[in-house]
């Protein structure tokens, strides 16, 4: 799977947050699913462009469901 530079600094952002976490690859989309849990879901076109809304708001779920995770005491 080749990656782009925004997809590897999401994968980046998802490692540091200590839960488990993977990278499911379909048809059209990546689904990346952190501590159990369906993040968000990236489509494989066009690359975004850095500081784009849609980017932004994808950040944003993973640290939502990264927060969730924690607060329910779920680490590992």
């Amino acid at each position: 799977m080749t990656l782009s530079p925004a997809m590897k600094d999401l994968i980046a952002l998802m490692k540091s947050t200590g839960l488990p976490y993977e990278v499911i690859e379909g048809k059209k989309h990546l689904k990346l699913y952190l501590g159990g849990r369906c993040a968000a879901v990236v489509s494989r076109g066009r690359a975004p462009e850095q500081g784009m809304r849609g980017m932004k708001n994808i950040i944003a779920a993973i640290k939502r469901v990264a927060r969730q995770c924690t607060e329910e005491g779920q680490t590992t």
